[in-house]
């Protein structure tokens, strides 16, 4: 529950140790590395590395035959021994060659059947023509068409017969289609073919590879797929007795390709002079004390400096978060709305106790939190969703809620309520004031908060001034107190100098913050040129900073407001299930709980993150975090992907 803590690592070596180094140390390495030349700019005669990686090209080579091969997800048989790039060159060229040879004997022969069975599809509706096909190819003074026409313009057709030169011999009817030949004078071709086209005739042009009779031509096409498919079995047995033959070279090949391709292109963060290089970069604190003990026993010419978090200018640490396992799906909450930075406290313990707690508090249910909990085991153990993760101990509270509220899939008479029933009239007003005292103490804790990441920032000024610091805790207390009295005692009486100092004081400090900013900070003049423009200004922030207070409560009325509505609408499916018997009545109540458990899960689960995110987030966590990317999570991208 907790910022997992880094410290930042300048490591110098020879230059000539450069790549042996970054394989052994670097590139599965729990690191993030920084641009070596933006964080040592004080280092003279500094200069990036401008080398072309030479493992590229053979990369893409290895790739493609690692793909040709269907091997599983990256093999971690990574080895870095003696390869020479002639060598392995030489061994990955002819495995590309020897799949490119078999990949273009089989494009080749299905191309030879996609042909065939193209013809095979003009040829079909002709099989019962009783006429050798080549003697139509060769007549001197007839032309002819094959190919089908529209029924309806079929019959237009009829109409023009009798005035036209044309002898049409029908085949086969099939679907909205009529098939058939023309045969016409060479003399009248043209003329006829434009009248023909002009009633949607489409042509089938019959290749001159077939010979005989259409049956005779369908069975000899058929049969020489057939042999062409056997070929390609052949081909795909070749290929797959090639890759067991070569898989276990291969791999090894490839391994250490991949291992010296990634160690080369480490090169883009690391810089050098003449006689060293340097690369550095964060590290959490675990991992860096291993890494130094390996440096210690094997690397007494490698160099090495460490410096804590404040000690480092140029690079922001970046945020891992580090939580217990029952609170790590809700870490996808946090990052919906943005990163922690390194010195913020991490909101997601926050979160997954508030999300839990208003949900369970909207929707308590036994039976539906059982259902809810149930999804969330098979989609986060079965699936690995992180949405399960949080169904999961979501639905377990919904089921304690439940027992306050003693329903059970909206059954209320099964077991008693260890609390109310929500939508009794007498308690309507208890859970609308267990609600706002809940948003209060939420808001206030989300104030403490932000005081503390004001603290740790080093910030006395939003420490103190701010809206969500001190003096906008201190006031809105205060204003709590006044309302406490005026619903207890019926007046809002105090000493004046208690006024001054809880209420006046408060207001006049987040009015005057950025004043104060202004001359801290960034050492200007507290107040501008323009007085009217900074007064208004400050009045508007107060007026806000007022709102702001008094809408976020309010708004925390809505948990209780979901509640009956849950209440109500399961309610109302007990009640129309009540006016029937025997299955109709088992039919309304599970149909009736499916419906409340998708549409209004979904409704409170929206409603449970605005309310995280816009009256709590919002005060306290800035989302402007970095996300911790080692070297070798990304280089685990690259060979799985």
């Amino acid at each position: 529950m907790a910022i997992l803590k880094m410290k930042f690592i300048n490591i110098v070596g020879p230059q000539q140790q450069f790549d042996l180094f970054v394989r052994r140390h670097i590139i599965d390495n729990n690191i993030q590395l920084e641009n070596a030349v933006n964080v040592l700019s004080n280092v003279k005669k500094l200069y990036p590395y401008v080398e072309e990686n030479p493992y590229a090209e053979i990369m893409k080579k290895a790739d493609y035959i690692y793909r040709e091969m269907a091997l599983p997800a990256y093999c971690e048989q990574c080895y870095d021994g003696y390869l020479s790039m002639r060598g392995a060159s030489y061994y990955i060229n002819q495995a590309e060659k020897a799949f490119q040879e078999m990949l273009e004997k089989k494009e080749q022969i299905q191309a030879k059947i996609d042909e065939n069975k193209q013809i095979l599809k003009h040829l079909y509706p002709m099989k019962e023509v009783d006429v050798q096909l080549e003697k139509l190819f060769h007549l001197e003074f007839i032309k002819f068409r094959f190919g089908r026409m529209p029924k309806d313009s079929f019959k237009k057709l009829q109409m023009y017969l009798e005035d036209m030169e044309v002898f049409v011999i029908p085949v086969t009817r099939e679907g909205d289609y009529a098939w058939f030949f023309y045969f016409m004078p060479v003399y009248h071709e043209a003329k006829i073919d434009s009248i023909f086209c002009s009633l949607y005739f489409e042509r089938i042009r019959i290749s001159g590879k077939v010979h005989g009779k259409p049956v005779e031509a369908l069975t000899y096409l058929e049969q020489e797929n057939e042999k062409l498919h056997r070929k390609i079995a052949e081909l795909e047995e070749q290929k797959r007795q090639y890759i067991e033959m070569q898989k276990e070279r291969f791999i090894n090949v490839y391994g250490t390709l991949k291992i010296r391709y990634e160690a080369f292109d480490i090169r883009k963060y690391a810089a050098h002079t003449e006689e060293s290089f340097y690369i550095c970069g964060w590290m959490p604190e675990a991992d860096l004390k291993h890494l130094v003990a390996a440096l210690e026993e094997h690397h007494k010419d490698i160099c090495y400096v460490i410096e804590d978090v404040n000690m480092v200018k140029t690079s922001s640490p970046p945020t891992q978060l580090k939580n217990i396992k029952i609170f790590r799906p809700f870490e996808s909450l946090v990052r919906i709305y943005g990163l922690p930075s390194y010195h913020e406290i991490d909101p997601t313990f926050f979160i997954s106790i508030t999300y839990m707690l208003l949900f369970g508090m909207m929707f308590g249910d036994v039976g539906q939190g059982a259902v809810l909990a149930l999804i969330g085991w098979y989609l986060y153990n079965k699936r690995g969703m992180d949405i399960g993760g949080i169904m999961l101990p979501t639905g377990i509270v919904v089921m304690v809620f439940g027992v306050l509220y003693g329903s059970i899939f909206g059954y209320e008479t099964i077991i008693p309520a260890l609390w109310m029933h929500p939508l009794l009239p007498r308690n309507i007003p208890i859970i609308m004031g267990v609600s706002i005292v809940l948003g209060v103490a939420l808001i206030s804790l989300a104030i403490v908060f932000s005081i503390v990441n004001a603290i740790r920032e080093g910030d006395i000024v939003k420490v103190l001034l701010d809206k969500n610091g001190v003096a906008g805790l201190v006031f809105y207390w205060s204003i709590l107190f006044l309302a406490y009295r005026a619903f207890t005692v019926g007046s809002v009486a105090l000493p004046i100098i208690v006024l001054i100092i809880c209420i006046i004081i408060p207001l006049i400090s987040i009015a005057m913050k950025e004043a104060v900013e202004n001359k801290v900070h960034y050492k200007k003049k507290m107040l501008p040129d323009n007085k009217g423009s900074f007064i208004a200004e400050a009045f508007f922030e107060v007026f806000d900073t007022v709102l702001g207070f008094v809408s976020n409560s309010i708004s925390f009325i809505r948990v209780s407001a979901f509640a009956l509505n849950h209440a109500g609408l399961i309610l109302a499916v007990m009640t129309l299930a009540q006016m029937t018997r025997g299955f109709a009545n088992i039919f309304i109540v599970v149909i009736g709980n499916i419906i409340v458990i998708g549409l209004e899960g979904l409704i409170v689960g929206i409603q449970d993150l605005r309310l995280g995110y816009y009256e709590l987030f919002s005060r306290f966590f800035s989302g402007e975090g970095k996300s911790f990317e080692p070297i070798s999570q990304m280089a685990k991208t690259q060979r799985t992907s």
